[in-house]
């Protein structure tokens, strides 16, 4: 099964989002013929993916994590730009970057952890968050695109989501197959 851990901002950061994705195809029409936008069934932050792994591995990985996630306290995150993604040079996305924060990083190295323990291979290159605005249609283009966001996007993250990924004739299909919580806090979704 071809899946993923993943963190899901909610509908107000979402429609902030696609705002920023009409900005953007308004004022680089060209945009449009070298990437395929995003839908809004399609933003989140990816935090681990599975080209294969098997509904049990899958079950028992949803089960430890839904305990232990009950201890990782929910935290906030900022997006800063929207950039070429991984590079210019190479620039197979359009992303919006995330400010740096050490809770995000701890997240995904407790997942990771999990998954080893687990006897799933893990990704061992650097974890670069972001969230891909729009996807290349060659991963080898050159772009040299900053762009600010509209304003400010700041969101708490309560959930970490077990995404399922079928392709479409219009790209990825994500369908959630658990949500694992995180210790609450109050908060939400702030724009500024």
């Amino acid at each position: 099964m071809r899946c993923f851990f993943t963190l899901v901002p909610p509908p107000c950061a979402k429609e902030r989002l696609l705002m920023d994705i009409g900005r953007l195809q308004a004022l680089h029409p060209e945009l449009s013929r070298q990437y395929r936008w995003q839908t809004r069934e399609q933003l989140h932050i990816t935090l681990h993916f599975f080209a294969d792994l098997h509904p049990e591995v899958a079950q028992r990985l949803v089960k430890d994590l839904r305990e232990s996630l009950l201890h990782f306290p929910a935290f906030s995150i900022t997006f800063e730009a929207i950039t070429p993604f991984p590079s210019v040079q190479r620039a197979g996305y359009l992303a919006a970057q995330i400010t740096a924060n050490d809770r995000l990083l701890a997240l995904h190295e407790h997942i990771k952890s999990r998954i080893a323990q687990a006897g799933e291979a893990v990704d061992e290159r650097v974890f670069r968050p972001h969230l891909t605005l729009a996807r290349g249609r060659s991963r080898r283009q050159r772009l040299d695109l900053q762009a600010n966001l509209i304003a400010p996007l700041h969101f708490d993250v309560k959930a970490v989501e077990l995404y399922q990924s079928t392709q479409g004739e219009n790209g990825s299909i994500y369908h959630s197959l658990a949500t694992m919580d995180l210790s609450t806090r109050s908060g939400g979704c702030e724009l500024q």
